[in-house]
């Protein structure tokens, strides 16, 4: 959201105020970083962190920017201004996320690569134009550095919403193969992902010719919980954790007032 609003005021920038082109271009660039690191802490399932840091490094910067544009005109130190909190959080979001192995999560590499890119161009692009001062080149090669810092920009809004794409069939096949191998109930493999992997492991076994140990549990009697205690009582009894209340023997229980 932060984002497209950055995009929007891009478009109505010659019909702005100064003053306010430059809050919304500073506050969208910083908060949509923020945004893109506690979308990823929360994609991954870690703790967010306290909102109160990112909050006034985005004011002081905002304030920064302002003082730049109306106390003591400086457009270089706007420009350096508008990339450093956005840098920060870009480059933390793609540390964030590059773990789990490349194998395994693809997606996530994928996205820290962009992100990461993205976040580390932010930071350094001040220096593009301390190449030109420091060349004493025309007008014509900032402004034609300016374009290319708009191109970037541009693409990496495309990219990272590509990535997103990315994160989320990512997340989705990853539920679904929960699902699909997972006994919702006991939270263990079911019995297609346990002979999938014994087949596996039979394979491994003779391909390595070496023994394959198994271990075999079965609980005695355990038909009779059902038949006491109902169906509710036995999936208390197998679930990791029990339910709340004690199970109601079967033969206690009536259906309907004739049951009071």
């Amino acid at each position: 959201m932060s984002a497209s609003v950055f995009g929007a005021s891009l478009l109505v920038r010659e019909h702005m105020p100064l003053v306010l082109s430059v809050v919304v271009a500073q506050a969208g660039i910083a908060v949509a970083a923020y945004c893109c690191f506690l979308g990823g802490r929360a994609y991954l399932g870690l703790r967010l962190p306290h909102h109160g840091y990112a909050t006034a490094a985005i004011v002081a910067v905002v304030a920064l920017a302002v003082y730049f544009t109306v106390g003591h005109p400086h457009p270089v130190a706007r420009f350096v201004l508008s990339g450093l909190v956005g840098g920060v959080y870009f480059l933390l979001t793609a540390v964030t996320l590059a773990r789990g192995g490349f194998n395994k999560v693809p997606a996530r590499y994928i996205f820290a690569a962009m992100v990461g890119f993205h976040g580390a161009f932010l930071l350094l692009r001040p220096a593009l134009f301390g190449l030109i001062s420091a060349a004493e080149a025309g007008s014509d090669m900032a402004q034609r550095i300016s374009q290319y810092v708009a191109l970037e920009s541009t693409v990496a809004l495309v990219m990272i919403a590509f990535g997103t794409l990315l994160l989320t069939n990512e997340h989705v096949t990853t539920e679904l193969r929960h699902l699909a191998e997972m006994d919702s109930l006991t939270n263990v493999f079911n019995r297609r992902a346990y002979l999938t992997l014994l087949d596996k492991a039979i394979s491994n076994a003779q391909r390595t010719r070496q023994g394959l140990p198994v271990l075999a549990l079965d609980l005695d009697h355990f038909k009779k919980i059902n038949d006491t205690w109902g169906h509710g009582g036995g999936g208390r009894c197998a679930a990791p954790v029990c339910g709340p209340g004690p199970a109601v023997p079967a033969q206690g229980r009536r259906d309907g007032p004739a049951g009071r």
